[in-house]
């Protein structure tokens, strides 16, 4: 299975709760679903990040920074040579619109990612192994 990771900073003049709100918009789902149609993957997701400030606090005195990107695109597809199929310039053409579209306002496109990763099998956790303590 091959995903393609697009992952998005916003820009530090935008808040947080801008870029939310617009990336809950119907103008934004209109946008996305150009990209799904296009592309036609097995399987997609259009996800925000979640702020919780505690644990991000965690990982900020353990790795020196916090959480890095406001929102993820994932299209995922069983098929790797389906992907190169359509993949074309069009296509290219078209994820570059919509993330050019979206960083005029929005996005910071230094910051932000475009990238494709295997993805293994997934395996499930255990269900029966739930935390008694915290680590």
């Amino acid at each position: 299975m091959v995903r393609l990771m697009v992952c998005f900073v916003r820009r530090e003049e935008i808040s947080s709760e801008e870029f939310q709100a617009y990336w809950r918009s119907q103008e934004h789902h209109e946008k996305i679903a150009s990209l799904r149609d296009l592309f036609a993957p097995d399987r997609y997701a259009d996800t925000l990040a979640v702020s919780l400030p505690d644990v991000e606090a965690r990982f900020r005195s353990k790795l020196g920074r916090g959480m890095q990107y406001d929102a993820v695109l994932e299209f995922f597809w069983d098929d790797e040579s389906i992907i190169r199929e359509r993949l074309t310039d069009k296509a290219v053409d078209q994820i570059l619109r919509v993330l050019r579209d979206q960083s005029i306002k929005r996005v910071d496109p230094e910051k932000s990612s475009v990238f494709f990763t295997h993805v293994p099998e997934v395996v499930p956790s255990p269900t029966n192994t739930k935390l008694k303590k915290p680590i």
